[in-house]
C-alpha cells in the first residue's frame, strides 16, 4: 500500500479543508486538523465541541479557537498575536468563519447497513 504524501500546507493539501478569512487586509486560512484541535483543548482546558454551544462561547475561547485554526499556516503564532488580528465588530465573522472551518474539518458521517459494517457515503 502506498502512501499520500501530504504538503501540510492548507492551499496545497487537497485533504486538509480550510476556510478563507481577511482580517487587517491579510488573507489567512483557517484549518482544524487534530494538532490544531489538541492545541485549543491544552490551552483551554476543555473539550472542543463545548465551545460552539450557544451560552459557551467567550472572547477568550473565540480568541483561542482562531488562533488553533491558524496555526497550520502560520505555526509561531502566539495567542495575543491571533487576539491582535480582530476587534469586537469582526467577531460575528470570526465566528462564522471558524464554525465553517470546524464543520468542514469533521469525518464524513457513517451508518452501519444490515450486516453491522460502516457504510461510507
Amino acid at each position: 500500500m502506498s502512501r499520500k504524501t501530504v504538503a501540510g500546507v492548507p492551499g496545497k493539501d487537497p485533504t486538509l479543508p480550510s476556510v478563507a478569512i481577511e482580517l487587517q487586509g491579510n488573507t489567512y486560512h483557517l484549518a482544524y486538523d487534530f494538532n490544531a484541535i489538541c492545541a485549543y483543548e491544552d490551552h483551554v482546558g476543555e473539550n472542543l465541541l463545548i465551545a460552539f454551544e450557544p451560552d459557551q462561547l467567550t472572547s477568550k475561547k473565540l480568541r483561542a479557537l482562531l488562533w488553533a485554526g491558524l496555526l497550520k499556516e502560520n505555526p509561531d503564532l502566539t495567542l495575543q498575536q491571533a487576539g491582535a488580528l480582530f476587534a469586537f465588530p469582526d467577531m460575528g465573522r470570526v465566528t462564522e468563519a471558524v464554525a465553517k472551518a470546524l464543520t468542514a474539518s469533521r469525518p464524513e458521517a457513517t451508518s452501519p447497513n444490515d450486516t453491522g459494517e460502516a457504510v461510507k457515503s
